[in-house]
């Protein structure tokens, strides 16, 4: 992941729900700043692992043998984004009164494409303020994502003049930069996550608007080492029932994540992809999503995880 790093500033983090894409996004963050670069990790909804990454920067904590100050953990609410655009172009009295009469969440939920328009921008303004070398964007779900990326074209279209037309415009241009923007997706290496990904990385090549950067592929599992002592075990039915249940079902998992992997190669070949091991632990917090990290930027480290053809 080095290279995608450090080749784009924003990067739009995505995949179906459950995948890990939180966590992921957070590892990309750990794993910039660990790069040395200022580092932004944008949410959109609360996440644990955002909030466990938040408390580690307030402690000063040092994350991946480096320090956490290079990193800054944002909330976006495309509500208070408005409010702030209007600020900064002479409106503050205009963004007050409507917040007290309630009026900007109307604005912010009525006009399609508004919601997705404001945060992007925001993200716009954050790239060309120039504090940040990296900034990962926590992006929708893969079934919103099309939506999210299509808004400033729409809004574009049916707008021919005026500070909406010129926010789309914008927007438009950093998201088709490759050099400014790209899109980095997350999956597991199971059926249904596989071909939403699939799916979905068919339908972002067909608007043509955000160029994919990596697919990443999290939680995998190792498959077991069979020594000559175990097989001799299992030959002599020394192995108890439990343990034999264990080592057949890792494997057996292990085995259709290959598969998994192997379709992805096969129908996503032209993108780079990268694995993640699984990570058995009960709570994912900032020591796992380092972890992560240094598995995303470390070459030497691999999952050990065989393709299946």
């Amino acid at each position: 992941m080095r290279e995608t790093i450090e080749s784009a500033t924003v990067l739009l983090v995505t995949g179906k729900g459950g995948v890990g894409k939180s966590t992921v996004g957070a590892a990309l963050a750990i794993a910039a700043a660990a790069l040395g670069r200022r580092t932004a990790l944008v949410e959109l909804a609360p996440s644990p692992i955002a909030e466990s990454l938040a408390a580690s920067v307030v402690a000063q904590e040092p994350v991946l043998g480096t320090s956490s100050e290079r990193l800054e953990i944002i909330r976006l609410k495309p509500e208070e984004v408005l409010v702030q655009y209007l600020e900064d172009h002479g409106m503050a009295v205009l963004g007050r009164r409507l917040i007290s009469t309630g009026v900007v969440a109307v604005i912010a939920t009525a006009i399609p494409g508004i919601r997705e328009l404001l945060v992007l921008a925001k993200i716009k303004q954050m790239e060309k303020s120039g504090n940040f070398d990296t900034i990962i964007l926590d992006a929708p779900a893969s079934g919103h994502l099309v939506t999210f990326l299509s808004s400033p074209k729409g809004l574009a279209e049916i707008s021919s003049v005026g500070l909406l037309r010129s926010q789309a415009e914008e927007v438009g241009a950093l998201l088709r930069d490759p050099t400014r923007c790209k899109v980095v997706m997350v999956t597991l290496a199971e059926e249904t996550p596989v071909s939403e990904t699939i799916e979905t990385a068919e339908k972002i090549s067909a608007i043509n608007v955000v160029a994919i950067g990596n697919l990443i592929v999290n939680g995998l599992i190792r498959p077991p080492e069979i020594s000559p002592d175990t097989l001799e075990l299992i030959a002599s039915g020394d192995l108890m029932g439990d343990e034999i249940d264990a080592f057949t079902y890792i494997s057996a998992r292990a085995s259709m994540q290959a598969r998994s992997v192997a379709t992805l190669h096969h129908a996503l070949g032209e993108l780079q992809i990268v694995e993640l091991p699984y990570l058995i632990s009960t709570l994912i917090s900032t020591s796992e999503a380092a972890t992560l990290a240094r598995h995303l930027i470390d070459r030497s480290i691999r999952t050990g995880l065989p393709h299946v053809q």
